[in-house]
């Protein structure tokens, strides 16, 4: 039975985890197994992740741990290899990113690491997994190696399919909140021009009553008429609710002024291909986007978050007791908010793109730079109330 060889990294760093696992295993001639979390061949659909990631550092020969300045302090890495501690396994640290064993932190100093930016840490790091399996240590070009994973640790992560956190519930926030401008109708907002203005009004309205009729159409189909309502505020459905209403933007006199259906969608979020139906459904996907919130059950000290942002130099647009805003962040390309209230945390994107709503490539990469994670403070009895 070949050993396995376990390797711990954080999401930002899988591509060096990939890399590391390729590399060697090509060197070895397959004579090791690894588990790396994010390969997408260590688990698969279906598999609880964490079971897995227990069961394959109790069977582990080796944990190897990535180590860079980011990764150290990171709750997940500390996790895995201190699990590995306490099953009494070979742990060995591999510096890289600026990071040297000189300056790991305790207890990750204690073990013997390697800077797998150095050639012949690298050579003897292959030389330690080959003795593992009982193979000898084949001969490789090391500084051909140490390029390989200095480019697989710069390249930039695709997180579109990462879990986003353990806390999260069931990797999924609790509801999605949707709003948007459903096409503006513009008129010459004078005192002579009542009619081009209820006109203008007139087309909103039914439109409005269109889209109303449209999607409660549809979940009447999904849900059955009975569970779906239509009232004065819009419609509510078993795992959801839909309003829309007309807004004006009215100038002063003698401006162009308009006037346009504003629909808001609020739905539970594990139903994210209903809420893309629906968006499908009344033409609603080529409406404008103003706002997407992923709202989350727990707490969150924005002070304590604040100066965590302040201490990775990330930039703050907006802070205050309930709300802090970003510019465009190039992770999602839309403009950022975390807002806290009533036991909840809301995730908001201003100006978003609606084909590119999936749940982990617009909310794993923001909770992956933010480390909004770190921050927010699951509800539990004594909070909860």
């Amino acid at each position: 039975m070949k050993p396995l060889i376990f390797i711990s990294h954080i999401h930002e760093h899988r591509h060096l985890g990939t890399a590391i696992k390729d590399e060697i295993a090509t060197l070895l001639l397959n004579g090791v197994d690894f588990f790396v979390s994010s390969d997408r061949v260590s688990i698969v659909g279906g598999d609880r992740w964490l079971d897995q990631v227990e069961g394959a550092l109790n069977t582990a020969a080796i944990v190897l741990v990535v180590c860079t300045p980011e990764s150290v302090h990171r709750p997940w890495v500390n996790f895995e290899a201190g699990g590995a501690w306490m099953a009494k396994k070979r742990v060995v640290p591999l510096c890289c990113g600026g990071l040297s064993p000189s300056n790991l932190p305790q207890p990750l100093a204690s073990r013997q690491a390697y800077n797998i930016t150095i050639a012949e840490d690298l050579k003897d790091l292959v030389a330690l997994i080959a003795r593992e399996a009982g193979l000898n240590a084949p001969n490789f070009a090391e500084k051909n190696l140490v390029q390989k994973f200095t480019e697989a640790l710069s390249a930039p992560a695709d997180m579109s399919d990462e879990v986003i956190s353990e806390k999260e519930i069931q990797d999924n926030p609790q509801s999605i909140r949707v709003e948007m401008k459903h096409q503006d109708h513009d008129f010459f907002d004078d005192v002579y021009e009542h009619d081009a203005r209820d006109n203008a009004r007139s087309r909103v309205d039914k439109q409005e009553e269109d889209i109303l009729s449209q999607l409660r159409a549809l979940l009447a189909m999904r849900f059955g008429p009975k569970f779906v309502s239509l009232n004065y505020s819009g419609i509510k459905f078993p795992s959801g609710s839909i309003r829309a209403a007309r807004k004006e933007d009215l100038q002063s006199s003698g401006r162009e002024s308009s006037v346009w259906c504003e629909v808001t969608i609020e739905i539970g979020g594990q139903e994210l291909p209903l809420l893309k139906d629906i968006l499908t459904h009344a033409s609603l996907r080529y409406a404008k986007c103003t706002l997407v919130s992923y709202i989350f059950p727990g707490m969150i000290d924005l002070e304590e978050f604040a100066e965590d942002l302040f201490n990775r130099k990330v930039e703050i647009k907006r802070f205050g007791k309930q709300e802090i805003a970003f510019g465009k962040l190039d992770e999602v390309d839309a403009e950022v908010a975390v807002q806290t209230s009533n036991n909840k945390v809301s995730v908001q994107f201003s100006d978003y793109d609606f084909n590119k709503l999936e749940l982990n490539s617009t909310i794993g990469p923001i909770y992956n730079y933010l480390k909004i994670a770190d921050h927010i403070k699951p509800l539990n009895d004594e909070n909860a109330s």
